[in-house]
């Protein structure tokens, strides 16, 4: 697998998901969406922050998994596609490029949530 480039802003998104979500919920509610999104991604960033502080890579797997899973259902790309990267070389004992993936978290859940708060739907 390769490592996405940083905050790219064409990558951010995946209007395609974003548009699915909508058409199975609603337009109105999306804004709720988000809100949770952001709750649940600021709490997989503390955990995985704390994963880096003590080097668990078993936690940082389960909560680039989790994020991953959330991101993806929610149209964050680049975040989706950052924490299945990490998720994968956690399992794939590469723990090293794991954790320094990792660090890029905290930043890109800040340009997603942005760029989600930011998003006009079709």
């Amino acid at each position: 697998m390769q490592s996405t480039t940083p905050f790219a802003p064409a990558h951010l998104l995946n209007m395609v998901a974003i548009n699915r979500l909508v058409q199975k919920t609603s337009a109105s509610l999306f804004p709720q969406i988000v809100r949770i999104f952001t709750t649940e991604t600021n709490k997989h960033k503390r955990h995985i922050q704390h994963a880096l502080l003590t080097k668990d890579s078993f936690s940082l797997a389960q909560e680039a998994h989790s994020l991953r899973s959330s991101a993806q259902w929610i149209g964050a790309e680049q975040l989706y596609q950052t924490a299945l990267q990490i998720e994968h070389d956690c399992k794939h004992g590469d723990i090293d490029t794991a954790f320094s993936l990792s660090a890029q978290i905290p930043q890109l859940i800040e340009h997603s949530l942005a760029a989600l708060a930011k998003t006009k739907l079709q």
